[in-house]
């Protein structure tokens, strides 16, 4: 609890001088109170801040790298300060989350709330194959492209389409009437030497 706080004095209690010069001296004390932080050494911490060895005056109250800034009017974005009522940071740029989204370091706006990259898409009506955006009812991926999974399988990157459920190489079969012997399908639930 610092001088300032207790009740304010009265004249008659001033009377003195002792009195006075000790209020005086308090006061002083009070408004000149040093702090030591982040290698700035000593400074006023009532009207000032230290961000990362560098003395900022002012109201501002955080730090951004070496700048201070006022969290409550702005924000840090990876050093750089932004103004507005925008709350999310993208690189170093501020977003409004609401109105927009992220895309590995990319601002998109609209009502699509999904990325694919650095591009943005509504995932009710496509689906991304490795950076690729591919539209309609199909929801598997089969390297960049699109399937059903319902209709076709995806065997090393190549689509194949039936009611073959496994894989031999890059070629679909059915393991009820064939083998997959040695990276080749053969007819017969063998392989032949």
């Amino acid at each position: 609890m610092s001088c300032l706080d207790y009740q304010p004095l009265t004249f008659k209690m001033m009377k003195t001088m002792k009195t006075y010069c000790l209020l005086m001296l308090c006061i002083y004390y009070t408004m000149w109170e040093t702090v030591e932080s982040n290698g700035c050494g000593s400074f006023n911490s009532r009207t000032s801040i230290c961000c990362n060895g560098v003395i900022r005056f002012g109201s501002r109250n955080s730090c951004c790298g070496t700048q201070a800034f006022n969290p409550t009017t702005s924000i840090c974005c990876n050093g750089a300060i932004r103004f507005g009522s925008r709350n999310s940071c993208c690189g170093t740029q501020a977003f409004n989350p609401t109105t927009s989204i992220c895309c590995n370091g990319a601002i998109r706006f609209g009502s699509r709330n999904s990325c694919c990259g650095t591009r943005a898409f509504n995932p009710t009506t496509s689906i991304c194959c490795n950076g690729a955006i591919r539209f309609g009812s199909r929801n598997s991926c089969c390297g960049t492209r699109a399937f059903n999974p319902t209709t076709s399988i995806c065997c090393n990157g190549a689509i194949r389409f039936g009611s073959r459920n496994s894989c031999c190489g890059t070629q679909a079969y059915n393991p009820l009437t064939s083998s997959c012997c040695n990276g080749v399908v053969q007819f017969g639930r063998r392989c032949r030497k």
